[in-house]
């Protein structure tokens, strides 16, 4: 009997230890399987909103914000099925209360949350580096670069882009649309005549070198129609015909003209009425100054140009092209040295490829000496708490000593302090700086729960829209938002609602003041969010077929 006792004893003893490890869904409050029940659906609803809610604002959420958010659901998910599991309810309540769970997470995660993970990384790991690969190569002129990636390119949108329509969520989608495939669509649309230039080109090119010159010349002879279709714009469609005109010049050069001796010129007499005019020596001093400066500006940096990037020396040629007008313009030999002196000024002022790293590593450190030696993270525990900087950089952890407080992503997750070396980040050149060490003082905001919101799950159209919940004056007066996030399947919207509620003792009811009680007009899913002041979000979702 005794054994039997101890045993009935440690069984108790384990089923209590399973519930309090599950405290982090309910933040130490949760005393019922239908709680933790209702913690981890809300949960899943507000991770559903987490990419939706920032799109509708024109934001796109990426991964790395998502991904704790994601393996908090799956952790808290799992554990929920196990405390349903190890309840005291019938085998038919537990398998009901785990076909709703599993319902609400194929809805939620399976078809919402995590396909738009997968879709975000796949346009930001594929789309955006292949476009920025593209344009570098463009910016350097490297034909062959520019074609190898149209092609890779071409495959991607022919046969993974699919992937882009896959989660639900018509907002973030357009816009993952829109700031990723559009671009790509286009930039292989503008690349495809190029690109068939560029290959006809290079098949040209193998015929000669195999010795068939007629072929070489037929497989071309459609260049010209297709050259007509460039943009006399684009620079890299100009770079193109240069080199095709280049190579045209290689392959097929023009015949020799013989060069006929011009006669000698026999000067204007200055006597009689002749009418003609010499050249004095003054004027003849400035023309041969003026083209001695000329030709100095011209060859002026060329033999340094490699030490410029591409943008640098544009400038640069830009400035030779308005100092050579001004000197073409000056009345006098020292206008012309003034002129000259000034041009080299302005081109020696424009930095060079040391230059411009040195100058942009300075503006890196200078950012990253602004960071101050303390920083608060307060917050919720998972959110990442980072120290701001200015909208050219960005800032990330490089060292933590204390992983259980605050992370490598500077994620809060428990109250004390970390001493953090942060690495900040210059978006345009790449260049990074470490801050000092710096003491960052994390305290974990825990929020109180909700009551549980009730209303019927499933109505028809023209029901009311009302809710009931256990009376907490405290949470009333806290309500600081209603909103509703409501989709059907093409449409979704958010909309703030916290002026059309009446909330009285334990009830809440859609009420436009002038009116009287509003009822359901649309077939759709409603999912009520309540936010209150030091509570976590009471969510309700209702059907309307």
């Amino acid at each position: 009997m005794k054994r039997k006792l101890w045993k009935e004893i440690m069984v108790a003893i384990l089923l209590v230890s399973s519930i309090l490890s599950f405290s982090s869904i309910a933040h130490g409050q949760t005393t019922s399987v239908q709680q933790s029940i209702d913690y981890v659906k809300i949960e899943m609803k507000k991770a559903a909103l987490a990419y939706v809610e920032p799109a509708l604002k024109g934001n796109l959420v990426p991964s790395s914000t998502l991904d704790p958010i994601l393996n908090s659901v799956k952790k808290n998910y799992e554990a929920t099925k196990k405390l349903i599991l190890a309840s005291n309810l019938s085998e038919k309540e537990k398998q009901a209360k785990l076909k709703e769970l599993e319902t609400l997470y194929e809805e939620k995660i399976v078809k919402g949350l995590i396909p738009y993970i997968d879709a975000y990384n796949y346009a930001t790991k594929y789309l955006e580096p292949l476009l920025k690969e593209i344009k570098e190569a463009e910016a350097k002129n490297d034909f062959l670069s520019v074609e190898k990636a149209y092609h890779k390119l071409s495959v991607q949108l022919k046969s993974r882009t699919s992937i882009l329509y896959r989660f639900t969520g018509k907002a973030p989608r357009d816009l993952l649309l829109e700031k990723y495939k559009k671009p790509a669509d286009a930039k292989r649309d503008e690349l495809i005549v190029p690109v068939t230039i560029m290959m006809k080109a290079a098949s040209a090119q193998q015929l000669l070198l195999a010795g068939k010159k007629e072929e070489a010349i037929k497989s071309i002879e459609d260049i010209p129609s297709l050259v007509a279709k460039l943009s006399s714009t684009n620079a890299f469609h100009q770079a193109l015909i240069k080199e095709l005109e280049r190579l045209q010049a290689i392959v097929f050069p023009p015949p020799i003209t013989p060069v006929v001796p011009t006669p000698p010129v026999t000067p204007p007499s200055t006597g009689g009425g002749s009418g003609g005019s010499s050249e004095t020596s003054a004027q003849r001093a400035l023309r041969l100054a003026k083209a001695e400066a000329i030709k100095e500006l011209t060859n002026y940096k060329v033999d340094v140009n490699a030490s410029y990037s591409t943008a640098n020396w544009d400038t640069i040629s830009a400035l030779k092209t308005k100092w050579t007008s001004a000197i073409n313009a000056s009345k006098s030999i020292t206008d012309v040295d003034q002129a000259f002196t000034d041009a080299k000024a302005e081109i020696t002022d424009v930095k060079t490829l040391v230059e411009e790293e040195q100058q942009n590593q300075d503006l890196v450190n200078a950012e990253a000496a602004k960071i101050p030696l303390t920083f608060a993270a307060t917050d919720l525990a998972g959110t990442v708490s980072l120290p701001t900087v200015d909208a050219d950089y960005t800032i990330s952890v490089n060292t933590t000593s204390d992983l259980t407080k605050y992370d490598t992503k500077g994620m809060i997750l428990a109250d004390g302090t970390s001493t953090v070396v942060y690495t900040v980040k210059h978006k345009a050149s790449g260049k990074t700086a470490d801050t000092g060490s710096v003491t960052v003082t994390v305290t974990v905001i825990i929020l109180k729960v909700s009551p549980v919101i009730n209303a019927v799950s499933t109505v028809t159209i023209g029901s009311t829209i009302e809710f009931t919940f256990t009376d907490d004056l405290n949470w009333r007066n806290a309500i600081t938002k209603i909103s509703l996030f409501f989709y059907d399947d093409w449409n979704s919207n958010v909309i703030d609602h916290t002026n059309n509620f009446h909330i009285t003792n334990g009830k809440m009811y859609f009420d436009s003041k002038s009116d009287g009680q509003l009822t359901y007009q649309t077939k759709g899913t409603y999912d009520w969010t309540i936010k209150a002041k030091g509570y976590q979000d009471a969510i309700v979702t209702v059907v309307v077929q």
